[in-house]
């Protein structure tokens, strides 16, 4: 269905990408997590094309690519998406909003993990060279 509705409709079209996102979120209900992150990539990078990246329904598909990031381990791009929803979040919901301190949060999380798997890679590069 969605190969014809792209077909049809085209891939900004905004039936299409609700049909994308709609088919994220079950492909994440079936723990196909890089399939849905793939899929909710594209969305967010359509919908920041079209000029709707600051909408609440586009922060939503981008916290739910940070978090299929994340769950796939490529923390650098998910900490870069968070740090992305963060400042979204901030514009249209305030820094006081439960959903924005929570990104914040994910954010200090990312950037204390990086901090930390970069210690572990110098330490292996260490162990390595005696």
């Amino acid at each position: 269905m969605l190969k014809k509705q792209i077909e049809v409709l085209g891939n900004s079209h905004t039936d299409t990408l609700s049909t994308k996102e709609r088919t994220a979120f079950v492909l994440l209900a079936q723990d196909q997590v890089l399939t849905a992150t793939k899929l909710f990539s594209e969305v967010y990078e359509v919908k920041k094309k079209l000029n709707l990246g600051s909408t609440l329904e586009t922060l939503e598909v981008l916290f739910q690519l940070a978090l299929g990031l994340y769950n796939q381990g490529r923390i650098p791009d998910a900490l870069n998406s968070f740090k992305i929803l963060w400042e979204g979040q901030k514009v249209l919901l305030g820094e006081k909003d439960l959903k924005t301190l929570d990104t914040r949060e994910w954010c200090e999380y990312l950037e204390q993990r990086q901090k930390e798997d970069r210690r572990g890679s110098e330490r292996l590069k260490r162990k390595a060279k005696k």
